[in-house]
């Protein structure tokens, strides 16, 4: 729902949010909010103009369906913002912390309030006390809502000699990872990237993307779900650890990807795949 609110008027659509089982007058809203009818009449006339608001003979107020929905999107984006502003700035003033969180919902660009709320969201893992060491997925799926979250990863070579650390196809795929949550079940999405190798004289040898991947899960190891350019799989085949001194929770699993080599032929190689969760 693309709809521009002032931010008296988004005050306005939560006040009445928070009200849902009682009709308002605009008497009693203006106490509230200390200012006249008439400021608050032309609000609420402009709210009903939007359809936020159910225009009734009687001048009781009320949110309408659209209203009610769009509302309760807003009420949980300013809850999350300040949790998010509570455990960030400690021992802020509650009403501050409310007025902040309103301020980064009603204002922030679209897709940049979506970002942060996902990364505020998969932060609620960590309001649960887990004890320090491995974990099941299924021992935090359920905090997650549905939805898509960014989660960083790497990947290691599965053996490696000095400082060598890093596979090669972490530089094939897009970061950060999805962690796409539906029902309680999480899904982990790479999305594939062109790269390329060079000789020690800068010049191109090889351009291309990985070809297959697999996951180790019980029964060995299983092809991962391809779409296009974007591989997908059970985010509880990974084995994960909370490190509790860190704050993070680290998931890991056994991967194999097959890369095209500049004579056409294909390279297996072995890696390391770990998703890696930290408290904001």
């Amino acid at each position: 729902m693309n709809i521009k609110l002032t931010d008296k008027k988004f005050a306005l659509l939560l006040y009445l949010y928070e009200k849902e089982a009682e009709a308002c007058t605009v008497t009693q809203i203006g106490r509230h909010f200390q200012v006249t009818k008439s400021t608050i009449s032309r609000n609420v006339d402009d709210l009903i103009e939007q359809g936020l608001i159910n225009d009734s003979p009687e001048r009781l107020i009320r949110l309408s369906p659209n209203g009610m929905r769009l509302a309760q999107e807003y009420a949980r984006e300013v809850e999350d913002f300040g949790l998010w502003i509570e455990r960030s700035a400690a021992g802020t003033d509650a009403r501050k912390i409310k007025e902040n969180a309103m301020v980064m919902s009603l204002n922030l660009e679209p897709e940049i309030k979506k970002q942060i709320l996902s990364k505020i969201r998969l932060n609620y893992i960590f309001f649960k006390d887990f004890p320090n060491g491995p974990l099941h997925f299924e021992d935090f799926a359920q905090i997650l809502e549905d939805g898509e979250y960014p989660v960083s990863f790497v990947i290691f070579r599965e053996n490696y000699k000095k400082d060598k650390h890093f596979s090669m196809s972490d530089e094939a795929f897009r970061h950060p990872a999805s962690l796409k949550m539906k029902k309680g079940e999480g899904t982990i999405e790479l999305q594939a990237v062109t790269i390329e190798r060079r000789n020690m004289l800068g010049h191109l040898i090889q351009r291309g993307k990985l070809m297959n991947m697999d996951f180790e899960g019980d029964d060995g190891f299983e092809p991962a779900v391809k779409d296009g350019d974007f591989y997908m799989f059970p985010a509880n085949v990974l084995e994960y650890t909370f490190h509790e001194k860190e704050r993070m929770l680290v998931g890991s699993c056994r991967v194999r990807f097959y890369a095209p080599l500049a004579n056409k032929k294909v390279h297996v190689r072995f890696a390391v795949f770990s998703i890696i969760l930290k408290e904001m």
